[in-house]
């Protein structure tokens, strides 16, 4: 077979999305009047590409639909086996420098397609082929017909390949039933959202006329950053965790899929606008109305976070020398300056060592000077209530009339008690 006389066809496009990498190979093994794996096979033996290993056929031939190796493998093969040179929106490929090479869970495993979809394609031009929005695994159902994915022949309940022996993409493999005459069950409201809100942001991706790349990610969040966001406020409406934002923006790693649709939704973008306008996006996300709010967040500029008022600082630190019973903590006085708790530590260690160790022995003579008030307070009490009855007061009653008095605690009176019986004898 000479392979620059191989016919290429085009790849199909509907509002339902762009046609999968598995189902234009297998349209161009039947446009060539040839089995799958023959077409394969005669493509590996001319270019060296090993397409067809047995190990993978049965358990990862969906991975030719993903962003991995084998994707890539594929494509390049099969584009200069046809001299077409755009295949890369037949696959996953097309996000490859924007995901983690790690993703899991993006393509499903096994096929699955939409009986309702192929009618209409009967009906147009009587080409059916699979969308690259049904290898999407969180995708269920279909969101143009609201019916739920078939995964099973209602025939012979054999599971539909994605590279089948014979080339038909609408017929079973097994007993030759027509995919297109099943009568599929309707999703319910939940799935449906939740497929439809998917497959609109990926097919607004795949009409995007530009490469996709990481880069336009970390413009999104740095530009966050830039009005005042910390790594935690930016993951907070998205449920993601901080670590892996601040990753992302210095560009250590990549996000996954399900992640990426969390980052934009969570700030109330769309994926489409993430890349084509990084910053016009992250801008148009802060100010919107109410998410701020919403959010409980305090946006200021990370310069007038970071500045030390000295004046203020020494202001408070001299009048806590002068009455240190104004002193608290080390957080408190972090909160009245403004400032981090490394920069106080660095500019006024000196001072922050003396308030502490004077503090506690304030704190201690306070104690002290308490405990005596309070045993005075007893010993009154104790004659007191000794004078009215004649006999010696009970311990419950004289804790509960001490801490009516003198407002102290329960184990206060009881030790203020036990003091006093000691000295007594």
């Amino acid at each position: 077979m000479d392979w620059t006389r191989l016919n290429p066809l085009t790849l199909k496009y509907s509002d339902q999305g762009q046609e999968c990498l598995t189902s234009y190979i297998t349209r161009l093994s039947a446009s060539h009047l040839v089995r799958t794996r023959t077409l394969l096979r005669l493509v590996e033996a001319e270019f060296g590409e090993n397409l067809t290993a047995q190990k993978y056929w049965n358990s990862d031939v969906s991975s030719v639909n993903g962003l991995g190796f084998r994707a890539k493998r594929w494509t390049a093969a099969v584009a200069r086996a046809t001299g077409t040179v755009v295949l890369e929106k037949a696959s996953f490929l097309l996000l490859a420098d924007v995901l983690s090479p790690t993703a899991h869970g993006l393509v499903q495993r096994t096929r699955r397609f939409c009986p309702s979809c192929f009618k209409e394609d009967l009906d147009n031009d009587g080409i059916v082929f699979d969308r690259i929005i049904w290898a999407f695994r969180p995708i269920a159902s279909c969101p143009h017909h609201k019916v739920k994915f078939c995964t099973h022949c209602i025939e012979c309940g054999t599971m539909p390949q994605y590279l089948q022996s014979l080339p038909d993409l609408r017929s079973c493999s097994t007993c030759g039933a027509d995919y297109a005459r099943i009568k599929p069950a309707y999703a319910n409201d939940v799935e449906l959202n939740r497929s439809t809100f998917f497959a609109d942001e990926l097919r607004a991706l795949w009409t995007l006329d530009m490469p996709l790349s990481g880069s336009c990610i970390e413009g999104f969040l740095q530009t966050l950053v830039q009005t005042g966001l910390t790594d935690y406020q930016i993951s907070k409406p998205c449920g993601l965790d901080h670590t892996s934002v601040r990753n992302w923006r210095c560009g250590k790693n990549r996000p996954d899929m399900l992640s990426l649709f969390a980052l934009s939704a969570g700030w109330g973008t769309s994926l489409s606008s993430l890349f084509s306008a990084p910053k016009e996006a992250a801008n148009a996300a802060v100010t919107q109305d109410g998410i701020i709010e919403a959010l409980g967040i305090t946006v200021k500029h990370r310069k007038h976070q970071t500045k030390t008022d000295h004046g203020k600082a020494r202001k408070l630190l001299e009048a806590i020398s002068q009455d240190i019973s104004l002193y608290t903590s080390e957080s408190d006085i972090v909160k009245k300056i403004g400032v981090r708790p490394a920069t106080l530590h660095y500019h006024y260690s000196a001072e922050l060592k003396s308030f502490s160790s004077r503090h506690r022995e304030w704190r201690l003579a306070s104690r002290r000077i308490r405990w005596e008030k309070l045993l005075l307070d007893g010993i009154s009490i104790f004659d007191e209530m000794q004078t009215l009855t004649g006999v010696s007061p009970k311990r419950s009653e004289f804790v509960v009339e001490l801490m009516a008095r003198a407002k102290c605690s329960k184990h206060m009176a009881k030790e203020i008690f036990t003091e006093m019986l000691s000295g007594n004898n």
